[in-house]
């Protein structure tokens, strides 16, 4: 098992340290790899492996590059919870003008590893808000930090400070649905109807709203869930359908070129049968003609 999770360790590292354009064509090599080398399990978890985007890529590698320059991010994201709690607004203005400059300089560090001198506006606004995002974000954080991130993080605000600037933008990731407004209609009790029976339907019609709209709420966030859970599911399914057609192109094309090899070599055998009929006709016929001399 050790040695399974090292070979899985060492196929993460290489993938998500080359160029996002090599990155198919390499996972289907280091899963053949695998697969060949009776390592069934490895290969497979190989296979799976997402492919990142171009702005992904480029934070991986400032990770794996210059760790140093990430750990910095870390300690701004601490600092920032810190002030956060203390409510000092000095410090939290201070922290805030130190980040703008820490991601402008991380950015251009991130690109300088990568070699991209002159990065696209989508490009860097991507990689800055990903850099964003893990100041608030832990999960993102620790991708960057192992250096798998595999998209963009997008920044949504994070809960530092009250500032125009450092709002709370609330995620709408798992957020439940609103509950419907209802309009609760009261009957007219009649002369003999005491007030406490009206009191009882009341009740009872709220309870009935609450228990439909949490129903309707819980149905909703059930078929979110489905509904995720099957997109994943159909990404996995072509991420391996993807890495076995990729699999199986690479073979094709290695027995084409042993074909082609054959071919070649079948031709150059040809040519040189082609050369001992000649030789041998030309000595036919000097015997034919010595033998005709001597009968004379």
């Amino acid at each position: 098992m050790a040695d399974d999770d090292s070979a899985l360790a060492e196929a993460i590292d290489e993938l998500y340290s080359i160029d996002p354009e090599e990155f198919m064509e390499r996972r289907a090599a280091l899963a053949t790899s695998a697969k060949k080398a009776g390592d069934t399990p490895t290969a497979k978890q190989i296979t799976v492996l997402r492919k990142p985007t171009r702005s992904a890529y480029t934070v991986n590698r400032l990770s794996r590059e210059d760790p140093d320059a990430v750990s910095e991010l870390f300690d701004l994201a601490a600092q920032l919870r810190d002030a956060e709690r203390s409510v000092d607004a000095a410090q939290i203005r201070d922290l805030t003008r130190r980040r703008r400059r820490l991601l402008d300089e991380l950015a251009k560090r991130a690109f300088d590893v990568i070699g991209e001198r002159s990065p696209s506006s989508a490009l860097r606004d991507e990689v800055v808000s990903t850099l964003t995002a893990a100041l608030a974000d832990e999960e993102v954080a620790e991708q960057i930090d192992t250096g798998t991130l595999v998209r963009p993080a997008k920044w949504e605000g994070f809960a530092f400070g009250s500032g125009p600037d450092l709002r709370i933008v609330e995620s709408t990731k798992h957020a439940q649905p609103p509950k419907p407004v209802v309009r609760k209609r009261i009957p007219k009790s009649s002369p003999a109807e005491s007030d406490g029976a009206a009191e009882r339907r009341a009740a009872e019609a709220a309870a009935a709203a609450q228990a439909k709209a949490k129903a309707e709420a819980e149905a909703a966030e059930k078929a979110e869930r489905e509904a995720l859970e099957e997109a994943e599911q159909t990404l996995h399914d072509a991420d391996t359908a993807l890495a076995e057609a990729t699999e199986a192109q690479q073979r094709f094309q290695d027995h084409l070129r042993e074909l082609e090899e054959q071919v070649i070599d079948t031709r150059l055998q040809v040519d040189d049968a082609k050369v001992q009929v000649r030789r041998a006709e030309i000595a036919q016929r000097r015997a034919r003609d010595a033998l005709r001399r001597l009968k004379r």
